[in-house]
């Protein structure tokens, strides 16, 4: 049975806009965890430092802005037929490899945790990094079998 729910369409924006307005809260040393996990929705930030905005606000501005590009991303992941089981095992993955290489980049866990403030700064961090990189690499593995695919296809044809 082919699923015909657009699965990435909503899962993506919504799983990685809260991530986002959350870990605003939890930025990590001088919000560089943060503006990096953000990097989605950090397109808009011009035009939200225009005005008067909160930094509540403008966390707000960059998660609703970084959703709009996520939904992009699961439409095309959804056209694609991307996997849901592959693209949940490398997130899975993705975001174990890099929370526990931001946390082993410091001598101890508490030289970790005192340098960016707290466990959901790294977890948060991890989550929409993890996202980021499982996109990339379902993408990439979806397009090498559909070559793949195609040329078996296009060598039994010559034979």
């Amino acid at each position: 049975m082919r699923k015909d729910v657009p699965f990435f369409l909503w899962l993506l924006p919504l799983f990685w806009g809260v991530c986002s307005y959350v870990h605003h809260s939890y930025p990590g040393d001088e919000n560089a965890m943060w503006l990096l996990s953000s990097a989605a929705g950090l397109w808009i930030a011009p035009f939200a430092f225009l005005g008067s905005a909160s930094k509540a606000a403008i966390a707000l501005f960059i998660a609703f802005a970084g959703a709009v590009v996520m939904s992009a991303i699961g439409f095309v992941m959804d056209r694609f037929h991307i996997s849901r089981a592959l693209w949940i095992t490398l997130f899975l993955m993705s975001a174990l490899a890099i929370f526990g290489a931001a946390i082993l980049s410091y001598p101890s866990i508490e030289r970790a945790i005192s340098k960016n403030g707290s466990w959901w700064a790294y977890i948060l961090f991890s989550i929409n990094i993890g996202v980021y990189v499982s996109i990339i690499l379902s993408v990439i593995l979806r397009g090498i079998l559909r070559v793949r695919a195609h040329c078996k296809r296009s060598a039994g044809e010559d034979f």
